[in-house]
């Protein structure tokens, strides 16, 4: 054998190996990759007074096989604060990451976001949306009401119901004109996923009360949202507006999901 042909063998040899030994780096180094996990995409901090400070405790959790780093946390406002209980989060994992909502320049309904800046390849920049209703603390009116002028004979029908009896009261009323499906979610939500023939009347809106008292009072509603907190706070309202039948689905559109009843995209 010639010594060309051994000094080309050793060469293709050589070659051979370093792309074997470079294949098995990038294949170890993809196993290793972290992947965050946060217990709620959105926290909803219901109604507080103003100059309140609600906290709520998110938990980070590593569930890939390399170190997570939490690099930085941007939030959307100076009202917005939040602090991780540490930045390395080994695989299976998790942090505690702390968030607080300063209300005291704020008056009515306000959404803000936070983002999670990590070393997760997949989700690099994590989100988290933020909701706040803040009210002015009045002194309580002690002067007796007078008599209601609303009928007592009206009958009014209010209620709670499952995902699984709005679907039923859906079907029951599949070709009722006077049956309206209402999601209460911001618009963005709405477009992710909503059910079929709902319509959207965002309970975000600083003019969500005045809308709602724009609709027909004598129609039958059926009023969810993500999960089952605004819908609640919308039933409440149709209630004090005099509707004359509405249904809030308990779980919103997540518990709907889970029973894995219809949606649309």
């Amino acid at each position: 054998m010639s010594k060309n042909i051994i000094i080309f063998i050793l060469i293709v040899a050589v070659i051979v190996l370093g792309g074997v030994l470079v294949f098995s780096n990038i294949q170890n180094k993809s196993e290793l990759q972290p992947r965050i996990l946060v217990s709620e995409e959105e926290w909803d901090f219901g109604k507080v007074i103003q100059g309140e400070k609600p906290t709520h405790i998110f938990i980070v959790k590593n569930e890939g096989k390399g170190d997570l780093i939490v690099e930085r946390i941007k939030v959307s406002c100076g009202c917005i604060e939040a602090s991780i209980s540490t930045a390395r989060i080994r695989s299976g994992e998790s942090a505690e990451l702390k968030v607080s909502y300063d209300t005291t320049d704020y008056v009515g309904k306000d959404e803000k976001y936070l983002n999670i800046y990590s070393n997760d390849p997949q989700v690099p920049d994590k989100r988290i949306n933020l909701y706040v209703e803040t009210e002015v603390f009045q002194i309580p009116n002690l002067i007796p009401k007078t008599n209601t002028s609303k009928s007592e004979t009206q009958t009014q029908i209010i209620k709670n119901i499952t995902p699984r009896g709005a679907y039923n009261l859906i079907q029951e009323n599949k070709d009722n004109p006077n049956f309206v499906i209402l999601d209460v979610s911001a618009p963005a939500r709405f477009l992710d996923e909503y059910i079929e023939n709902a319509v959207n009347l965002s309970y975000w809106s600083v003019i969500f009360r005045n809308d709602l008292d724009k609709l027909d009072k004598n129609k039958t509603y059926l009023v969810y949202c993500r999960a089952g907190g605004n819908s609640e706070k919308a039933l409440n309202m149709m209630k004090e507006l005099d509707f004359r039948e509405a249904y809030n689905m308990l779980g919103g559109i997540n518990k709907w999901k889970s029973e894995e009843l219809p949606t649309t995209k």
